[in-house]
């Protein structure tokens, strides 16, 4: 089988995604999954500078909102009350001098890193997939077939709350996105049931939130690569990937209302 050009697998994730994965079910090589890796890495490293001053001003409140949590709480004891506080200073300190030299080089190893943040991040998630597919569907896949699948669903969206992006790690999410939290000056954009809720701040809230129509679609992609890697049906992959994101989305949701003065 003739192997897709980047540009042409890039279209087909989008476009025809049935054909996107055709030939990695059958070979892979380096080419398919390092090109994504490095695109979606350099927009995802670069673009959300663009509303970087938004996500410190957020990183501010919510330290604020931690502060009065931890230091109103009777339960912590007042010799560990002054330490607490020294080391919420500081977090306040190192984010205003964030704000006012965005380009230290302490301040951009994260940019500088991502794409073996993003490595690890993808990896985990392909080993879990992987686990259920080799185990599970009566065949065998190796890793970066599997880790390619999930990398091209990222050219759409992600769930990002591991890389501390819980606006989501796309490249169209992003791109769409990024506007759209310019104008409402906040990172928290979601195109998802949230919306017609008073409040995100509950379980079902935080859960909600994250059936955003990126990650939704990214979900689909994702099950149509694993069916084809595996074998099965489409639905069978869309079904299976789709259990274990969910389970994963609910697992996020449980633990992000265990952080002080987390929204």
């Amino acid at each position: 089988m003739e192997r897709q050009s980047f540009v042409q697998r890039l279209l087909n994730v989008f476009l025809s995604p049935t054909k996107a994965f055709d030939d990695i079910a059958e070979k892979i090589t380096w080419r398919d999954w390092v090109w994504p890796l490095v695109l979606i890495s350099v927009v995802l490293a670069l673009v959300p500078r663009l509303y970087q001053d938004i996500k410190l001003n957020e990183a501010l409140t919510m330290i604020q909102k931690q502060e009065r949590a931890i230091m109103d709480n009777p339960n912590v004891p007042e010799e560990r009350k002054a330490d607490i506080q020294q080391r919420f200073d500081k977090a306040r300190t190192n984010i205003l001098d964030a704000k006012e030299h965005p380009w230290k080089l302490k301040y951009i190893w994260g940019v500088i890193l991502f794409p073996a943040y993003l490595f690890v991040f993808v990896a985990i998630f392909a080993g879990l997939l992987m686990l259920i597919g080799n185990f599970g569907m009566g065949e065998k896949a190796g890793f970066f077939q599997v880790f390619t699948i999930v990398m091209l669903s990222y050219y759409i969206g992600g769930n990002g709350a591991l890389l501390q992006m819980p606006e989501g790690i796309g490249v169209l999410e992003t791109i769409v996105k990024t506007p759209l939290i310019l104008a409402k000056h906040s990172s928290s954009v979601y195109l998802s049931p949230g919306l017609f809720m008073d409040s995100t701040t509950s379980f079902l809230g935080r859960f909600l939130n994250q059936l955003d129509i990126f990650r939704l679609w990214s979900v689909a992609v994702l099950g149509i690569g694993f069916a084809k890697v595996y074998r099965r049906p489409i639905s069978t992959g869309i079904w299976t990937v789709g259990a274990l994101w969910l389970v994963l989305t609910a697992l996020g949701a449980g633990l992000s209302g265990l952080i002080p003065g987390a929204q």
